[in-house]
């Protein structure tokens, strides 16, 4: 259990400024996630939790706000050059994004030098468990099906423009960290050259 007292709602929402965005009731399930995962995992705090054993220096919360950030760039753009045919709703993209790594708050474990893969994140697929736990909140199973398909330990990819944009970029920043760190990138894997 985290050694701390859960997060306000003030404190999600200062670290996740785009939930703003989100209307009710799935805004208050998102901050509620956040919360509950938080409480779960052996993290101080938010900010304590880094985005990847390979990346001790990026706090999962920067990663998922440019996550975010990001996939809402891919819909702008698509916006401005497509032909019109791409849609989407950007507070499901909002949602997606802010979700889309919450159970490494409790896949990840602290150790020297930064973190490493819990019990809970060795047994189970990314993403699984918080999925399962934003179901029972109520999170729109547009939204839960992202969770699991947006990564690659997924044998499926997401089946919405919302969640190909979460996908992409999430890919995207992610291989740039596996590149800085001289790792194998998901792109070459996918493509079997790894």
């Amino acid at each position: 259990m985290s050694p701390v007292v859960e997060a306000t709602r003030d404190e999600i929402e200062a670290a996740f400024p785009l939930v703003r965005e989100l209307t009710e009731p799935t805004r208050g399930a998102v901050v509620r996630l956040w919360q509950d995962m938080l409480l779960e995992s052996p993290w101080e705090g938010l900010a304590d939790c880094p985005y990847s054993p390979e990346r001790p220096g990026v706090s999962l919360v920067a990663h998922t706000n440019a996550v975010t950030e990001a996939a809402l760039a891919l819909l702008q753009t698509e916006e401005r050059h497509g032909d019109g045919r791409v849609t989407a709703d950007r507070q499901l993209v909002i949602a997606i994004g802010l979700l889309h790594d919450v159970s490494k708050l409790v896949e990840h474990e602290p150790c020297e030098g930064g973190c490493r893969l819990s019990e809970l994140g060795r047994r189970l697929q990314h993403a699984v468990y918080a999925a399962h736990k934003a179901m029972a909140l109520g999170v729109p199973l547009d939204v839960v099906e992202v969770l699991v398909n947006h990564t690659p330990q997924s044998g499926r990819h997401p089946e919405s423009a919302e969640g190909l944009v979460i996908y992409y970029a999430d890919a995207a920043l992610g291989d740039l960290s596996r590149w800085a760190n001289g790792k194998p990138l998901h792109v070459a894997r996918s493509k079997g050259q790894v």
